[in-house]
């Protein structure tokens, strides 16, 4: 598994094993290679899948986006996520990506060991 992505992918400012990727590498037990690099954007993401993603194929590839890369894109790429994403309401994204999918099922599965049973629907595609 793989993940690109800027200065908050990297861990900027937070240690080592609490940054995003490594937690999923520890609660899926998958290796996990950090691309994130302090300053990246669009144009650099691209470098980095062509770079690594088309020449090793991993499994999965997660790119994560932060708010500052859809206003400061600097690439035909970026520019059509924005304009994308401008387009569609932003109240629900956040609920089909990964990482919230990921919190919520983890989130799920703790409350339910500590009270014995789920007191939350199973998440639509969880």
């Amino acid at each position: 598994m793989y993940f690109i992505g800027d200065s908050f992918t990297w861990g900027q400012w937070v240690s080592e094993e609490i940054i995003f990727p490594r937690l999923v590498e520890s609660e899926l037990q998958q290796t996990v290679i950090n691309l994130g690099v302090p300053g990246y954007s669009f144009a650099q993401y691209e470098t980095l899948f062509n770079e690594w993603i088309a020449k090793y194929k991993p499994q999965t590839a997660v790119l994560s986006i932060v708010a500052n890369d859809l206003t400061n894109y600097s690439s035909d790429i970026g520019q059509k996520i924005y304009d994308t994403l401008k387009e569609r309401s932003f109240s629900p994204w956040y609920e089909k990506t990964f990482l919230y999918q990921f919190v919520l099922k983890n989130s799920k599965k703790s409350l339910a060991v500590k009270t014995g049973k789920s007191i939350f629907k199973e998440a639509k595609n969880g």
